[in-house]
């Protein structure tokens, strides 16, 4: 059994990389059929820090999403990590959040 799913929100906690220089809330982007077996894998950060960026999805603060403060996916930073990076699951993302990350993706990867 995989022990992350898309769409999970998990901490990448050892605060390394370009984009994750802090530890941080996560949300898995990569296909579930993709994420089993593999050392790495491939997520988009979320900011408690609000923009206008249009490209960004809003996730409220919620036991569903484990997030403390109204937050952004930042679909404009999609990165791969090595798995080992993240240390626990804190909560999911809806459906039609995920959709919206899904299409946030698309317009932004020009898909």
């Amino acid at each position: 059994m995989t022990l992350y799913q898309r769409g999970d929100i998990a901490l990448c906690a050892d605060g390394r990389g370009d984009y994750t220089s802090k530890p941080r809330p996560v949300v898995i982007v990569q296909n579930t059929d993709y994420i089993e077996g593999m050392q790495s894998i491939t997520v988009c950060p979320i900011t408690s820090v609000l923009s206008a960026a249009s490209v960004r999805v809003r996730l409220k603060a919620n036991d569903t999403t484990g997030l403390k403060e109204t937050s952004e996916v930042e679909t404009d930073k999609i990165t791969t990590i090595r798995v080992t990076r993240l240390s626990e699951k804190i909560g999911e993302v809806a459906e039609k959040e995920r959709n919206k990350i899904d299409y946030s993706l698309r317009i932004w990867l020009d898909l």
